[in-house]
């Protein structure tokens, strides 16, 4: 911003000579720029005492005034024109001739007038900003002087590069459920058909079919864009995980294996600046109940505010919620989440709109985004729908991102994955360890994953389908053997150790398929039934003159479509 001297030589002259006037300094009349020489010099140095001369003219401030200018101070000294006369009044606009007339020095009308007229602010239009804007500002001669002696907080600290609000707190604080569902989807890509629409979101199909691994599936049924699911696709994308090609997802293997091998702290650093940082996740278009309109005629930058309410939800969260913040995300992910949590993150969002409120929008301006509420249709423009753009915002980061993130569900320490890695079950089964997510990925080449357990760990089974499918893909019997030993540290079972070899030799021996039994009394009426469309479509296998083998996903549109035919089916299952 600019300096004392060149702030006070654009002023006319009246508003110099009341400045001087407050000051109590004597100006003879001369040339504008001796009038800003003489003053700007005056006002910088000291009284008799050795006290800058500020501090002397600050004493004297009402009340509001003095809390406009500590504002103004915490906030480095600047502050969008337009919020700060919302808060503490417009500046009358007056030219010269006026000026002489009304003096409006010696009555000011607000806050801002008192600061005005007296030489503690100048108004400046910053074209260097992202967003070019017009700013009341301290000159910082004067801000140099004041800060020392302002009892207003400090500024608050700004997060490190790999942490979220008060993640120092808890250096263990580790969502298991969101490494573990992360690199769920990152099976899912590698192992089975996982296609993409055009918009790059995960097609219906593949979200359900990786949704009933998930541990947490909130937001695979109805793919809301603000969903769980769509927030763990997101940071899928952001880490640069996987690419579409011809509509479906493929793997990219060299940075998948290096997170996986990160310590639990360190992969849940990379997820949270990967979302921190990314572009292509818009936070606010994502906030339930919000339409947008005409979007190409205004934009918001998804980083910038996102990393500007990170840095206002740290400084509210430090008074309102000590040491209760992994708690309050925990509670906050609830449903419904317990009234002191929301009652405690409504504080936060509060304590924001006090001390930071233009954290999204640094012009001040809340009349140039369009944005309507979805379900009224009417239109939010004006500080006074703060709570349902800015606030609905906040609080969607906090139940949201920022909890699925951040909360402390289980405590795994942030160490290395345990060793050893596996585990053997029964006969086929293999047990991915909790906590052991590298090995799990590695042992989905090879094995079909059977589900989760309760104690965090995996269970697999080693099957034909999937140890061919590793075998034409050039991992080995040998290979197989080698790691399963490793990660269980023990050597196989010699009858385990056949059975792998007899798949790489013979194929598949035998199937398991599940389905359903369909019974006819007479051969002749399940032949009927077989005839149908969904009766070709189900049948796994005929057994029997009058009994077949059915998909038990199609036996309900069978039975549909045999009551139409004019025949009831039984259903016993």
């Amino acid at each position: 911003m600019r300096t004392l001297r060149a702030s006070l030589l654009d002023e006319p002259p009246q508003r110099v000579m009341a400045i001087a006037e407050a000051w109590d300094i004597p100006l003879e009349a001369a040339s504008p720029a001796e009038m800003a020489e003489a003053l700007s010099t005056a006002m910088r140095d000291s009284d008799i005492d050795g006290a800058p001369a500020a501090l002397r003219v600050r004493d004297g401030l009402p009340a509001d005034a003095l809390a406009a200018l500590n504002q103004l101070l915490v906030s480095n000294g600047r502050l969008p024109a337009a919020a700060f006369e919302r808060r503490f009044g417009e500046i009358r606009p007056m030219g010269p001739g006026r000026l002489d007339r009304e003096r409006p020095w010696r009555a000011p009308a607000n806050a801002a007038e008192t600061l005005w007229y007296r030489g503690f602010i100048f108004r400046a239009f910053d074209r260097a900003a992202r967003d070019p804007a017009e700013w009341f500002f301290v000159p910082a001669e004067l801000r140099d002087a004041l800060i020392p002696q302002t009892a207003a907080p400090a500024t608050p600290a700004t997060p490190s590069a790999s942490s979220g609000p008060n993640s120092g707190a808890s250096p263990g604080a580790i969502d298991s459920n969101l490494l573990d569902d992360i690199t769920t989807l990152l099976i899912h890509i590698q192992t089975e058909d996982a296609r993409v629409r055009r918009d790059g979101e995960w097609a219906r199909e593949t979200r359900q079919a990786a949704g009933r691994w998930l541990r947490e599936p909130e937001g695979v049924s109805d793919g809301r864009p603000g969903g769980r699911f769509a927030f763990l696709t997101g940071l899928v994308g952001a880490m640069g995980w996987a690419r579409a090609q011809d509509g479906r997802l493929r793997l990219n293997p060299q940075p998948v294996a290096s997170w996986l091998q990160l310590t639990p702290g360190r992969q849940r650093d990379a997820l949270f600046a990967a979302w921190r940082d990314n572009p292509d996740w818009n936070d606010l278009w994502r906030v339930a109940g919000l339409s947008f309109e005409m979007t190409h005629a205004w934009s918001n930058a998804p980083v910038r505010e996102r990393q500007s309410a990170l840095r206002a939800l740290e400084a509210a969260a430090e008074r309102a919620t000590p040491g209760g913040w992994h708690t309050l995300l925990r509670d906050l992910r609830s449903s419904p989440p317990p009234w002191q949590a929301v009652l405690a993150a409504s504080a936060i969002v509060a304590a924001v709109k006090r001390d930071a409120p233009e954290f999204m929008r640094p012009d001040g301006r809340y009349d140039t985004w369009h944005i309507r509420d979805a379900r009224t249709g009417e239109f939010l423009n004006g500080f006074e729908h703060w709570e349902r753009i800015e606030g609905a915002y906040l609080m969607a980061l906090l139940s949201g991102p920022l909890a699925w993130l951040e909360t402390d569900r289980l405590g795994e320490p942030a160490i290395a994955a345990p060793e050893p890695s596996l585990r053997l079950g029964n006969g086929a089964e293999v047990i991915a360890l909790p906590g052991a997510r590298f090995a799990r990925f590695q042992l989905a080449r090879i094995a079909q994953p059977l589900g989760p357990r309760e104690d965090g760990g995996w269970v697999f089974a080693l099957t034909p389908r999937v140890l061919g499918a590793a075998a034409r893909q050039g991992i080995t019997e040998h290979r197989a053997i080698e790691f399963l030993e490793k990660g269980a540290g023990a050597v196989l079972p010699a009858a385990l150790s056949r059975a792998i070899g007899r798949v790489t030799e013979r194929g598949a021996e035998a199937r398991a398929e599940a389905g359903v039994l369909l019974r006819a009394r007479e051969p002749a009426l399940l032949d009927a039934l077989l005839r149908l469309d969904a009766g070709r479509r189900g049948l796994i296998e005929r057994v029997g003159p009058g009994v077949a083998l059915i998909r038990g996903s199609d036996v309900g549109a069978l039975a549909a479509a045999a009551a139409e035919m004019g025949m009831l089916i039984d259903l016993e299952m």
